[in-house]
C-alpha cells in the first residue's frame, strides 16, 4: 500500500482521530458479549511502529482499517465472555478449541461493528506480517490495565471520515457557457481615423485654427478599435440621424 499524504492540516487529522466513532463501537461490543463489560478504548491514539504488528493475529479492510490481537487474546476474550479469570487452570484441548471458537465469533462481531462505524462494508481478510506503512494510527483496547487488542487506522481513512462529516456545499446554479457569459459583456467600439506625430514643444504651441496632417489618406478606410485596441477591420464613417456611424467594410 502506497504512502498517503493527507490534504488536511495536521490539527484536522488529530481532531479526526479523536472524532472517529471507535469508542462507541467498542463499548457496544463489550456490553453485548461480556458479563461485566469493561472493554474500552484506552488512552489517546499513537503512531504505528513497525514492531507493533510483528506478532499476533491481524485482520484488515483494504480501505485502511485493521484489528490486531495478541496470540493469547482469544482466551482472554473467552474468559470475559464466560466470567472466568484469565489465570484459571489451563483448559483441555477440546475446551480450548470451544473457547477459541466462541472468541472468534465475538471478535468477528467487533470487526463488523468497527467497519460499520467508519462506513466500510468490505469483507475482512487475515493479514500476516507487518502490513502497516507510515501514516497509520493505533488505538489500544483494554480491560483495566490489560491490553486486549489494537485498532489500527490509516490517515487516508481518517481524512475520508473527516470529509464525510463536512456540511454539504451550498447548491449553485450551473455555470453558463462561455458564449452565454460573453453575450452580456459590453465593449467600447471606436474608429481610429489616423495619427500624427508631434514633439512636446509642438503640442504645447498648438492653438485654435492649427491643422494636423494625419497619416491616413482620404480614400483609406478607418480602422475599428474595440476597447481601444485596433482590430483587423476597416470601416467608413458617415452621418445618420445627426449622428456618426461606422459601416464595416
Amino acid at each position: 500500500m502506497t504512502l498517503y499524504r493527507s490534504w488536511l492540516p495536521a490539527d484536522a487529522i488529530a481532531r479526526g482521530l479523536r472524532d472517529l466513532p471507535l469508542r462507541a463501537a467498542v463499548r457496544g461490543w463489550s456490553a453485548k458479549w461480556f458479563a461485566q463489560g469493561g472493554a474500552d478504548v484506552s488512552g489517546d491514539h499513537g503512531h504505528v511502529a513497525p514492531r507493533d504488528l510483528e506478532s499476533g493475529i491481524a485482520w484488515s479492510l483494504d480501505d485502511g482499517l485493521m484489528l490486531v490481537v495478541d496470540d493469547d487474546t482469544p482466551l482472554a476474550v473467552a474468559a470475559l465472555m464466560f466470567g472466568a479469570p484469565p489465570e484459571a487452570d489451563a483448559p483441555t484441548a477440546a475446551d480450548r478449541a470451544a473457547l477459541e471458537d466462541a472468541a472468534g465469533t465475538c471478535l468477528a462481531d467487533l470487526r463488523a461493528r468497527l467497519g460499520e462505524a467508519v462506513g466500510l462494508h468490505q469483507p475482512w481478510r487475515p493479514v500476516t506480517g507487518n502490513a502497516a506503512p507510515h501514516a497509520w494510527w493505533k488505538f489500544r483496547v483494554a480491560t483495566g490495565a490489560r491490553a486486549m487488542l489494537w485498532i489500527v487506522v490509516s490517515e487516508a481513512l481518517v481524512a475520508r471520515c473527516v470529509r464525510a462529516g463536512l456540511p454539504p456545499a451550498p447548491s449553485r446554479a450551473a455555470p453558463r457557457s462561455l458564449d452565454a457569459a460573453l453575450d452580456v459583456q459590453s465593449v467600447g467600439v471606436s474608429a481610429r481615423v489616423g495619427a500624427a506625430r508631434l514633439t512636446t514643444s509642438e503640442v504645447a504651441a498648438l492653438g485654435v485654427g492649427d491643422l494636423l496632417v494625419l497619416d491616413t489618406a482620404l480614400a483609406d478606410p478607418a480602422r475599428i478599435a474595440v476597447n481601444h485596441r485596433p482590430q483587423p477591420l476597416g470601416c467608413t464613417i458617415d452621418q445618420h440621424d445627426e449622428r456618426l456611424r461606422l459601416v464595416v467594410l
